[in-house]
């Protein structure tokens, strides 16, 4: 029997080529888990936001909505809230227009009429003070064991 050592068995050019594919495998396969599969996830995430995630009891995972879903509730919302700025609105407008001095029958003209009033019964009150006045006073003893003198 005749003795074989490595280099008669192996041939060097090959085991270089060997070492080289598996080199480019490695590479390959670490470009794919650091660059690729994250840019796959973040794609699927967008996608995810963009068309929703059905809701799967088995998994626990709840419906979460897509962005025309979305868009469709915020319709409701906004259609509610233009028609409680509507009514607001015209709230606002009567106040303006009551405030506003438009020498026709107004807030002010009012306030102004009910201070005019008030005036006149202020003075209707001093004139009733001042006839009560001059009338002769009474005293009335509730006592009639005490004496006035």
């Amino acid at each position: 029997m005749d003795w074989q050592t490595i280099t008669d068995i192996v041939d060097w050019g090959s085991l270089a080529a060997m070492f080289a594919i598996l080199a480019a495998l490695g590479a390959g396969l670490m470009w794919i888990f650091k660059v690729f599969l994250p840019l796959v996830r973040k794609w699927s995430r967008r996608w995810d936001v963009l068309f929703g995630i059905p809701a799967d009891p088995a998994t626990g995972q709840e419906h979460v909505p897509g962005i025309s879903e979305r868009l469709d509730s915020q319709d409701a919302v906004l259609t509610a809230q233009n028609v409680t700025l509507a009514r607001m609105e015209l709230a606002v407008n009567a106040a303006v227009q009551q405030v506003q001095n438009s020498h026709v029958t107004n807030m002010r003209d009012d306030l102004d009429n009910v201070t005019k009033s008030v005036e006149g019964l202020h003075t209707k009150l001093d004139d009733q003070l001042k006839a009560a006045a001059a009338q002769p006073q009474t005293q009335i003893n509730i006592n009639p064991t005490e004496t006035t003198t």
